[in-house]
């Protein structure tokens, strides 16, 4: 696959997670009920199963979406040397899209929340060292965006899938009916999908 449709598979694989992300994940009739990829993570916490620890729930995998975004787009400007300003608007892009798993402050504020949040932080890490090395070596291999991409995208997508899987029956107990994925939820996968894509295309073609 050439560089060029590399680039707009993850351009638009980027834009279906963020799309989805902020779409919603578990539709209702009521908007307040109605949840987003970005609101689920947070809502789930509050119940019963997921306090107690009786749920094997992992909040921090509804977080994964847009990491994976922010390490699609700074390396797809890792491709570049020398860089123009378009690589610089990607990697800016990619170090705020990193922050959004980063916990409230009120929840971090001790070594507990601190440990309590340690994958959320991880994933904001991981966004963050990647526009840094992408910003301190310009030009990156191809096999090494290659393989960041798909191995970032690919845990995205199945971390995300049993999640999901998992905190269902858990709002359908709660909402008292069964419920569908709904379309944010089919988008963001996909797109993380559409980076998988992109990572293996770097690894054979490039």
């Amino acid at each position: 696959m050439k560089g060029k449709l590399v680039a707009v598979l993850i351009l638009l694989g980027v834009a279906l997670i963020l799309v989805g992300y902020f779409s919603p994940w578990v539709p209702h009739r009521a908007a307040g009920l109605a949840l987003t990829g970005f609101e689920i993570g947070e809502w789930i916490k509050f119940a019963p199963e997921v306090q107690s620890g009786s749920s094997p729930l992992r909040r921090v995998d509804f977080y994964w979406p847009p990491a994976v975004a922010a390490m699609g787009l700074a390396l797809l400007a890792g491709n570049s040397r020398p860089w123009r300003w378009r690589d610089w608007s990607l990697v800016v892009i990619a170090v705020i899209l990193s922050l959004l798993p980063f916990p409230l402050l009120e929840e971090i504020s001790d070594l507990n929340g601190i440990k309590a949040n340690i994958g959320r932080l991880g994933l904001v890490a991981m966004g963050e060292i990647t526009c840094l090395v992408v910003i301190a070596r310009q030009g990156l291999p191809a096999k090494v965006r290659g393989t960041a991409l798909l191995l970032a995208a690919g845990f995205g997508v199945i971390l995300v899938s049993r999640a999901f899987s998992t905190a269902e029956p858990i709002v359908e107990r709660l909402y008292d009916q069964a419920i569908d994925p709904g379309p944010g939820y089919n988008l963001t996968r996909c797109g993380m999908a559409l980076l998988s894509m992109a990572g293996i295309s770097r690894l054979v073609n490039d």
